[in-house]
């Protein structure tokens, strides 16, 4: 059974197996042919013996970390579906073939079931935090949970941040300012770093995967500077109803905290709606800063981290309250509806 790689001629089949796996982001071209047919950061991989039919598929994103002073390619597993009894093994195991480290930041109970069976390592302390969460529902949940869910949303209400800019600013490290860019640059970098591990992207790879000219994702990217000089930058993921800190990355972890709070407040001055804004921590120093200005979490909404170290030489830090984590890596919010989808 051939092991092929996604290309835009497949476009049609990896639909028909959307359908079927009920993977509605697999239905729009624009995301699949750009994410996984533009560049060798990120592939989508299938198995078939007849090109009618897909037996499993699995998208592999290899992403240049940061662990202590080891460069790494970390490959961020998503879409991992089996549509016949043991298919999926090969995909699997092509996946870890793929990089250095393997990693599952979110999936379903299913993955994390064989993950764990696989002695993959498991990280506590990552939690996702939203500012006016929206009132979200799922078939199976009872009237009791919907009324549970519409309270928590209701307490959990805040102004906008942009309502809120100058109390921002006044408790933000001194000289510390945002301005809105039109495209990545080598000096966007920070050249020091507080975390002991990172997502360590260079210019390239920014401009491939947080495009800021795509149709069906909006993103925007903001310089953060102290006094003048560029300290690190903020991507936002601007949609209809909420913004997402997708990744950032700065030289001093509060004034990264509170640039990211800037840069919402930015993007978000404009608008006529609350939004709910998306971010990920595992920081105690950025975590205080978020829950200071209304951002709550929910163990409902906690995305379990895992690791397969099997092959690792080295030692990893083990202390993820240094570890820098971002929201929008992987596939995460590539999800239906997309913006083109909207506007249409």
């Amino acid at each position: 059974m051939p092991l092929v790689e996604y290309k835009p001629e497949y476009f049609e089949l990896m639909a028909e197996t959307g359908k079927t796996a009920e993977v509605p982001a697999l239905l729009h071209r624009a995301h699949l042919d750009y994410y996984y047919a533009t560049s060798p950061h990120a592939k989508l991989y299938f198995s078939t013996d007849d090109y009618h039919s897909v037996k499993a598929l699995i998208g592999v994103e290899k992403m240049p970390f940061l662990f202590g002073e080891n460069r790494v390619t970390v490959g961020f597993g998503h879409h991992w579906h089996s549509l016949q009894p043991g298919a999926g093994g090969l995909l699997f195991m092509h996946w870890l073939k793929s990089c250095q480290i393997p990693m599952e930041f979110g999936g379903s109970d299913e993955s994390h079931a064989f993950l764990k069976q696989s002695k993959w390592e498991y990280f506590e302390g990552m939690h996702t935090y939203l500012l006016n969460p929206r009132f979200r529902t799922r078939p199976e949940d009872s009237t009791v949970i919907k009324l549970a869910k519409w309270v928590w949303c209701k307490a959990a209400a805040r102004p906008s941040l942009h309502k809120r800019l100058e109390t921002v600013r006044d408790l933000a490290p001194k000289g510390l300012e945002v301005r809105e860019e039109r495209e990545y640059t080598e000096d966007l970098l920070p050249k020091t770093s507080p975390f002991t591990v990172r997502f360590h992207p260079d210019v390239e790879y920014l401009n491939w995967r947080y495009n800021l000219n795509l149709s069906f994702v909006k993103y925007r990217v903001f310089r953060l500077l102290i006094s003048g000089e560029t300290i690190g930058y903020v991507i936002l993921n601007e949609q209809s109803k909420r913004i997402i800190v997708s990744q950032c990355d700065a030289t001093d972890p509060t004034a990264l905290a509170y640039g990211a709070l800037l840069s919402v407040a930015e993007a978000g001055k404009s608008d006529r709606r609350r939004k709910e804004i998306g971010l990920v921590s595992s920081v105690p120093a950025m975590q205080e800063i978020y829950t200071r200005f209304g951002f709550v979490t929910n163990p409902r909404l906690a995305r379990r981290f895992a690791l397969g170290l099997q092959r690792i030489k080295f030692d990893i830090p083990r202390d993820t309250t240094q570890w820098l984590l971002n929201y929008d890596w992987g596939d995460v919010v590539f999800r239906p509806p997309f913006l083109d989808e909207e506007e249409a």
